[in-house]
């Protein structure tokens, strides 16, 4: 049950159906180019449950295992580039792999980042630390 991780991890401050859909015109009002946003499912989703216990952020605690690959695209909607930058410093022996074009999700964006994500997953080679947009 995804909604379990999502509610626990953040909290979602809307009280009312009405409070919902003020706060979605005044997105779509604010935010043409974006329209819809995938957060606006999980803060209906969310809304009404109990306040979770806090889960503070925190460094990754990585003792042993292989080399960690985070892929990001450039230009994400929903998850900002720099988010990455700070995951991979933060990460013991992780490797950054920057897609230089837009989207959420970077395996299929084009053959470079498709068979660098093939290649670490088959054979724990790192990539290249970035891919062209395409």
């Amino acid at each position: 049950m995804p909604e379990i991780i999502v509610c626990s991890d953040w909290r979602f401050d809307i009280a009312s159906q009405d409070q919902w859909t003020q706060l979605w015109r005044e997105q779509n009002d604010n935010s043409a180019p974006l329209r819809a946003h995938f957060a606006w499912g999980a803060g209906a989703m969310c809304s009404g449950w109990p306040i979770a216990p806090p889960n503070p952020a925190h460094r990754p605690q990585i003792v042993d295992g292989p080399p960690v690959l985070i892929m990001s695209s450039l230009h994400d909607p929903a998850t900002p580039h720099e988010w990455a930058l700070g995951v991979a410093k933060n990460t013991p022996r992780a490797t950054l792999l920057t897609y230089q074009g837009w989207g959420h999700g970077v395996y299929d964006r084009s053959p470079c980042t498709t068979t660098a994500a093939d290649q670490y997953l088959i054979n724990l080679t790192i990539p290249q630390s970035s891919c062209p947009a395409a």
